[in-house]
């Protein structure tokens, strides 16, 4: 299966039902105060300029710490589910971006679509996000435009929820998996069973290189790609 390279317009047109946003941050942990500050600053560019692409109601969730990362996960997505909402923006308790990623995800018109996360491993730059060839982590240094990937994340992210409805529950488990760690076997996060499920419904999902390089993971110090 090969990918898909897009350069798109930065124009955002507004879908006829308007928008109606739920933002959720779900956590096992304390939040980053950066990723506090990064969600002050997107609320208050939601708040003014929301209008830009036909917001018309916007709430946010988190901040509280449960200690079983999977029911934080499928709490906050049934309650936009069962909400009146038209799309989903997910943000990781340790993430550092833009004030205008969500109107930038949006103005890609994709049912998921995320920033490519690097991952916080010293010494080596690699993405979290799966090419859709080999499936292997995709470094976004030197890439631009929005690229089809075969596995994405819910670090940074926004998704259609038309798109998603008719997948059942559970959203998220947390399974074993034999072939991790070179055969020794390991569990894979509640984030891969939810694409791998989505991946069954026939939902494409899409990276954007650029909003990428906007984007820090937060750990000993701000992982990011350069360039």
């Amino acid at each position: 299966m090969e990918f898909d390279l897009v350069i798109e317009e930065e124009e955002v047109k507004a879908p006829s039902e308007g928008v109606r946003l739920l933002i959720v941050s779900c956590s096992s942990r304390d939040m980053k105060p950066q990723t506090s500050s990064s969600l002050l600053n997107l609320g208050m560019w939601l708040t003014g300029k929301g209008g830009d692409f036909g917001l018309t109601d916007i709430d946010v969730i988190g901040g509280v710490s449960e200690s079983l990362l999977s029911n934080a996960r499928q709490r906050r997505l049934d309650m936009a589910l069962e909400g009146n909402y038209t799309h989903l923006a997910c943000f990781d308790d340790d993430m550092i971006f833009p004030y205008d990623t969500v109107h930038r995800l949006i103005a890609h018109k994709r049912d998921v679509v995320f920033a490519n996360v690097c991952q916080k491993t010293p010494g080596k730059i690699s993405g979290v996000c799966l090419d859709s060839i080999e499936q292997k982590r995709i470094d976004s240094s030197g890439k631009t435009g929005l690229e089809r990937v075969a596995y994405g994340t819910l670090a940074c992210t926004l998704i259609r929820l038309d798109a998603i409805r008719q997948i059942p529950k559970p959203h998220f488990e947390v399974l074993w998996e034999p072939s991790l760690n070179n055969g020794k076997g390991g569990y894979q996060g509640e984030d891969h069973y939810f694409f791998r499920k989505m991946a069954m419904y026939g939902i494409e999902f899409y990276c954007d290189h650029d909003l990428t390089k906007e984007v820090s993971h937060v750990g000993d110090y701000p992982y990011k790609f350069i360039g």
